[in-house]
């Protein structure tokens, strides 16, 4: 599952010369996320981890949580979707992390998120 980062770097970031525009986009794989956004840059890890606290106001790794957690919902939302689908899709090895998971960032266990995101209300992401 892929992510699309679109960052609009105000010059703080030094881009590649083969990157000319002032604001562009990563496929990044959520697991790799951090090291290939960093790679990508060509900034240090420190560099980088405290340009993006700056652009975005909030940590590289809390963002990636909160991408997957909106992927995670979006998908709950899916019509004919079940909870080993979703937990298989975003690569959950047991089903009790991915209960914890679901339990932290939307308050609800996978079944409860499936049943509310089909329902149409809203879901908030509480972790």
């Amino acid at each position: 599952y892929y992510l699309w980062l679109g960052l609009g770097f105000h010059g703080s970031f030094k881009l590649r010369p083969k990157q000319t525009s002032a604001s562009f986009y990563f496929k990044i794989a959520i697991g790799k996320a951090v090291n290939e956004l960093i790679q990508l840059s060509g900034l240090s890890r420190t560099k980088f981890y405290r340009c993006f606290n700056r652009e975005m106001g909030i940590s590289v790794h809390r963002w990636i949580q909160l991408q997957k957690a909106r992927a995670i919902r979006d998908a709950a939302s899916e019509p004919e979707m079940t909870v080993s689908d979703l937990r298989a899709r975003f690569d959950f090895v047991s089903p009790g992390n991915f209960v914890r998971y679901c339990r932290n960032y939307f308050g609800c266990t996978p079944s409860q998120l499936i049943r509310r995101c089909n329902m149409g209300k809203p879901v908030p992401i509480v972790g």
